[in-house]
């Protein structure tokens, strides 16, 4: 959720996945917006991260997290990412859908095949 600008502005929407490192995080680009917004208005901004969710799905150890920055052309910071007073409810969240894929199923060959018969493909 991004918070009001005081004028009308351009707002450059910036996520980056968390990589653990020796010498603290290290900071992976995934997405990045440029969003026109009006004064006084605020909004939700959807970002697609399923590949970085894939990954994480494959492999949880690289769970170290995702930060949110959206920064105004005065450089304020208008994301939404602790509650302050009236801001609860718009917090950032993770909406995931999962669903299987087609099952594959195994063609019936139309052979009738059992020990006594003369077919060559059984």
């Amino acid at each position: 959720h991004l918070r009001a600008a005081e004028e009308a502005t351009t707002v450059f929407l910036q996520i980056s996945r968390l990589m653990p490192v020796t010498d603290g995080r290290r900071h992976i680009r995934i997405r990045s917006l440029k969003i026109d917004v009006n004064a006084g208005v605020t909004s939700w901004q959807s970002i697609d991260v399923k590949q970085v969710l894939t990954v994480w799905l494959r492999q949880p150890e690289t769970n170290s997290g995702i930060e949110i920055n959206a920064y105004d052309t005065k450089g304020n910071d208008l994301a939404v990412t602790s509650a302050e007073v009236g801001e609860e409810g718009l917090l950032p969240f993770m909406e995931v859908k999962i669903s299987e894929g087609p099952k594959r199923s195994r063609r019936e060959s139309g052979l009738d095949c059992d020990e006594n018969s003369s077919e060559s493909r059984c």
